[in-house]
């Protein structure tokens, strides 16, 4: 039981540091026209890799046996877990669009929003992860139990992020995103079979950087956009490259201990095990700040500000959860 915090550091580290990264790419969506917040928007784009890696980590750590009950009972409480806090903030969302302007709150935009097909550009990471979450038990059984299957799925999310390399931005992407997003989950359970093997960090950083480069001589040479916004929706091979090699740096700089400084740890932490929410909350915070206080920002004092007031809600959301939640007797 005591290696427990210490098992997962690593995970926490990545979730926590995506989360607070995620809030200055949105802050800093402001501000474009300002280089360096343009920079360290476009070098933070591996966030949502991030994420995933995340959340399939944890899944494939423990063994899963495929069964129609087993498969249902999975994929309904992730749903519930997913789309629960989405709805509540749907409607907070669109009470303030209301106030704000009435002609946008049409029925067919909340429609849009409800069923995660458009709206709220935000949204499609929710649907994102409620698809990766009939994938996630698939592809646990199918690399243990139909390896033949597993590779031509694996083959074919490659050969996708290849051709996205000419297609990508698509305006259809939420529907077709799931394939090639399903590399990261298959990186992660090669990862979690063989992240003790001395060579498999320093060979997947070679490989990711490798193909990131390919990727981008090849987009230069397309005369294609080599921003990640551009690459991104949905991910070819120079966005998803671009996120293992970042994540294989940061997991590497967290099992030095890099990040173990005891407050940065605990902030880190409270990022993470938060890390939902927050991401609700700070969307909420930005279209607030943005359309009803016309204050004028830096991109730095932006995101400071957007990120406090953003723990301040969630702290005081945590306070009330353990106000209001059944006491163990």
């Amino acid at each position: 039981m005591e290696q427990k915090p210490n098992r997962f550091a690593e995970i926490d580290v990545l979730r926590g540091t995506s989360i607070i990264l995620m809030i200055m790419i949105h802050t800093n969506a402001y501000f474009l026209s300002q280089k360096i917040a343009y920079i360290t928007l476009e070098l933070s784009q591996f966030v949502v890799v991030f994420f995933i890696f995340c959340s399939a980590y944890l899944f494939f750590l423990k063994p899963f046996v495929l069964t129609g009950e087993s498969f249902i009972s999975y994929v309904k409480k992730r749903v519930v877990r997913l789309v629960i806090p989405y709805y509540v903030f749907l409607v907070f969302y669109l009470v303030f669009s209301f106030i704000a302007n009435s002609k946008k709150v049409t029925l067919p935009y909340v429609l849009n929003n409800i069923f995660l097909i458009g709206g709220i550009d935000f949204n499609w990471l929710v649907l994102l992860f409620i698809e990766l979450s009939l994938l996630f038990p698939l592809i646990s059984h199918f690399e243990s139990k139909r390896p033949f299957i597993f590779s031509i799925y694996t083959i074919l999310s490659f050969i996708s992020s290849l051709v996205l390399l000419r297609y990508t931005p698509l305006p259809y992407y939420r529907f077709v995103m799931w394939l090639p997003w399903s590399l990261i989950p298959i990186f992660t359970l090669y990862f979690v079979r063989n992240v003790s093997a001395k060579w498999f960090l320093t060979t997947t950083l070679v490989i990711s950087s490798v193909l990131f480069a390919a990727a981008q001589l090849f987009l230069q040479a397309t005369k294609h956009s080599l921003q990640m916004y551009d690459n991104k929706y949905p991910p070819n091979i120079y966005h998803l490259s671009y996120g293992i090699a970042f994540l294989v740096i940061f997991y590497l700089a967290a099992k030095k201990g890099l990040f173990s400084f005891a407050p940065i740890q605990k902030t880190i932490h409270f990022f993470s095990v938060n890390s939902y929410p927050i991401f609700f909350i700070h969307v909420l915070v930005i279209f607030v700040l943005t359309v009803f206080m016309k204050f004028h920002f830096t991109w730095i004092s932006f995101f400071f500000v957007v990120t406090g007031i953003t723990v301040v809600i969630q702290m005081i959301l945590n306070k009330m959860f353990l106000l209001f939640s059944p006491k163990k007797i």
